[in-house]
């Protein structure tokens, strides 16, 4: 078959081809590059070529149709222009694209891979990508029964609103590096922290989940003791006068129960606010020879939760026993909640 070296000039100056017939007409740029003209004036791009399916003879695919730009947009074909990621065969192709991609796909045959099958398994793949909300959405849904799941849900939907709707593998370690600097710019250093905590920790899930096609973490190469600094432990001891404060604060008309009652159990105790907030009533044990106490189970506790803490036995001073006694009776198993202690009041 004799080559000609393909132009728009060429292409549009093109015959229908004889009826019942098809005509080739072979670019001598790119071996195997083809246009083919119905019997109807029909124009394609084709690539002769030995595909996997077929490696004894040569075949012919479709690139795609025919698009011959009016004069005004005309401009003179180039070799290197790229190629669409995830193109789809059959659509309407330039000249300079369709050059593109047949040396696209004579490279892929060269390396075994069918062009055909890769096109299809990119489409595939485009359709799991998800979104950085849909990513959090989920992520917070495993999240449910977590200990910090409102502290976790309010940080990612208030610092990191900016991203989304962008695909969650196109953020980089720049844009989290930019979000940890706009929340220190207000004077949250340990609200930082806690940000970049969640950020790693999600990607660091989504990692172990292969339907999300997460396959590496924006915060891979971050430190926070570089990307924010070091952590000093924030501590502040009561005083009498805030105690008494507070307490009175605890009796106040329509906090006194629940919040009011475990914030007092808390001052008495040292307990955290979800070891207490969680508490039901098979937690409280009573013995002869130490009284009465409360075991807060592990899943309650700071820890990780691969390697979650023993249960915690916290006695209860005549006061502590004072206040559960005057606790509102609920059907439900947890003594602070708001639907009849069938679920505890969220801490």
């Amino acid at each position: 078959m004799a080559r000609n070296k393909l132009t728009d000039r060429f292409i549009a100056s093109r015959k229908n081809a004889p009826e019942g017939k098809r005509d080739d007409y072979q670019d001598a740029i790119v071996p195997g590059l083809a246009l083919r003209v119905t019997d109807r004036g029909h124009k394609s791009f084709v690539l002769v070529a030995r595909y996997p399916s077929n490696p004894k003879n040569p075949t012919r695919r479709m690139l795609g149709t025919v698009y011959v730009p009016a004069k005004s947009d005309r401009v003179p074909a180039k070799d290197n222009v790229p190629i669409a990621e995830g193109e789809i065969t059959g659509g309407a192709l330039t000249l300079a694209e369709a050059r593109a991609k047949a040396r696209r796909w004579l490279d892929l045959l060269s390396r075994g891979i069918d062009p055909a099958q890769q096109e299809r398994q990119q489409k595939i793949a485009a359709k799991k990508r998800i979104t950085f909300d849909e990513l959090r959405d989920a992520f917070l849904d495993h999240y449910k029964g977590k200990a910090k799941l409102a502290a976790a849900t309010r940080i990612l939907y208030r610092d990191f609103a900016a991203w989304n709707g962008r695909l969650a593998t196109d953020i980089d370690g720049q844009d989290v590096d930019l979000a940890i600097r706009v929340i220190l710019d207000r004077g949250s250093k340990y609200q930082a922290f806690n940000a970049f905590g969640y950020i790693r920790t999600m990607y660091s899930w989504a990692q172990g989940q292969p339907r999300l096609g997460i396959k590496a973490s924006p915060c891979a190469n971050l430190s926070a003791k570089y990307l924010i600094g070091k952590r000093k432990p924030r501590t502040h001891t009561l005083r009498d006068h805030e105690l008494r404060a507070i307490w009175a604060a605890c009796n106040d008309q329509g906090y006194a129960y629940p919040y009011g009652a475990i914030v007092k159990l808390m001052l008495l105790s040292g307990a955290r606010p979800n070891e207490i907030a969680g508490m039901s009533k098979g937690e409280l044990i009573e013995t002869v020879d130490d009284g009465r106490f409360l075991v807060v189970p592990s899943a309650r506790m700071k820890g990780e939760d691969d390697d979650p803490p023993p249960p915690h036995e916290i006695p209860l001073t005549p006061k502590m026993i004072e206040i559960l006694d005057a606790l509102p009776e609920f059907s439900g198993p947890y003594l602070f909640t708001s639907v009849g202690g069938r679920k505890p009041i969220n801490s």
